[in-house]
C-alpha cells in the first residue's frame, strides 16, 4: 500500500504520516504462500490486509482501486460505472433517469434497473 501511495505522492511528510497510519492499523496476517519468482524470504515479506476502520480507509482503498477503476472504464469501455469505497454499482444500457432510481440495497447483490429500488 505504502509503494501505491508513493507514486502519487511525493511529500516525505505525507508519505511519514501514511507509513505511521499503516504501521500502526490493525495487525496484518503473515502470508505464508510461495509464488513464481519468491525467494525464501518472500512470504515473510508480504502481509494480507489492509487498516479498516480508521479515518483513513476510504482514502487507501480510492488509492488501491484506483487501477480498477481505469481498467472498467477505459479498457472495457464501461460508461456507466461509479465506485464508492468498494461498492461497484455499474449501469449498462439504462438511461440516466433510470440510474437515478437504481439503489444499492444490501452488499453484493445485482438489481435490475426496471425494478427501481429493490424490496
Amino acid at each position: 500500500m505504502k509503494a501505491l501511495v508513493a507514486r502519487k505522492i511525493k511529500d516525505p511528510s505525507v508519505l511519514w504520516l501514511v507509513g505511521q497510519i499503516i504501521d500502526g492499523s490493525n495487525p496484518q496476517e503473515e502470508v505464508l504462500t510461495y509464488f513464481p519468482g519468491d525467494d525464501l524470504f518472500t512470504p515473510g515479506e508480504r502481509r494480507r490486509g489492509i487498516p479498516i476502520g480508521n479515518q483513513a480507509s476510504q482514502f487507501f482503498s480510492n488509492v488501491y482501486l484506483d487501477p480498477l477503476d481505469h481498467f472498467v472504464k477505459d479498457r472495457l469501455g464501461i460508461t456507466g460505472y461509479v465506485r464508492y469505497v468498494d461498492a461497484l454499482p455499474v449501469f449498462a444500457g439504462v438511461s440516466l433517469a433510470e440510474r437515478a432510481r437504481v439503489q444499492s440495497p444490501s452488499p453484493s447483490r445485482v438489481v435490475p434497473p426496471q425494478d427501481g429500488s429493490a424490496k
